[in-house]
């Protein structure tokens, strides 16, 4: 299965601690990534960069073993340089084929879009109790536990990567219908979900009310 095509919403104007990441591997393998510094005084954006780079500047990627031993060393280091002051989320697609593997650490959630229906590739690091708070980062310690999902991509499927500045405002059903059903393709998706933030900013919105949450599938 050949490399799809892909667009890119990056906002970082008001915290300035986010990361994205697009490394295409060959014509059947890429990778995709989000990155969310969670970390106060710029701390958060070095361990987003640092992590980014360690993805970017790797050698060999050739499957999820690879993501998980690059994400592993950017956590060294960051635990070692600060101790637990430079964190970051780190949510990682890499497509081989057919075939995806996601790899997160964090809340930086992952979804497939397939045939109007909407499910969660990644498990987030979240504490039930106070949805605020991680309960894992890199950065975060001296060993890191890795949440793995594998599908086998379907012609037509969509994927998002993303960081809560998104999905605070908008539950994935309503960015399917308001984003990406119908688009013609990515650019167009992006063109649309841009103007619905800016929306719901204008009108000091979040979540749409009525919205329940991702519907599964897939």
């Amino acid at each position: 299965m050949q490399n799809g095509t892909q667009a890119v919403y990056f906002n970082n104007r008001k915290h300035g601690e986010d990361n994205y990441l697009i490394k295409i591997l060959g014509p059947q393998s890429v990778l995709d990534a989000v990155f969310d510094g969670v970390s106060s005084g710029g701390q958060g954006g070095r361990a987003s960069t640092l992590t980014k780079h360690r993805l970017r500047d790797a050698n060999r990627i050739e499957g999820p073993e690879d993501v998980e031993r690059l994400l592993g060393r950017a956590n060294n280091a960051l635990f070692k340089e600060s101790h637990r002051r430079a964190r970051t989320t780190g949510t990682v697609s890499l497509k081989i084929g057919d075939q995806l593997y996601v790899v997160n650490v964090g809340d930086s959630p992952a979804y497939l879009f397939r045939d109007g229906r909407v499910e969660e590739l990644t498990t987030l690091d979240k504490d039930p109790y106070s949805l605020a708070a991680l309960t894992q980062a890199v950065g975060d310690g001296s060993k890191l536990t890795y949440h793995r999902k594998q599908i086998t991509l379907k012609p037509g499927d969509r994927i998002v990567l993303a960081t809560d500045g998104i999905t605070d405002n908008i539950y994935p059903d309503g960015l399917y219908e308001r984003a990406i059903k119908d688009a013609e393709n990515p650019d167009e998706a992006v063109g649309r979900l841009e103007n619905l933030l800016k929306e719901k900013i204008r009108k000091n919105e979040g979540r749409d009310r009525q919205g329940p949450g991702p519907a599964r599938g897939g």
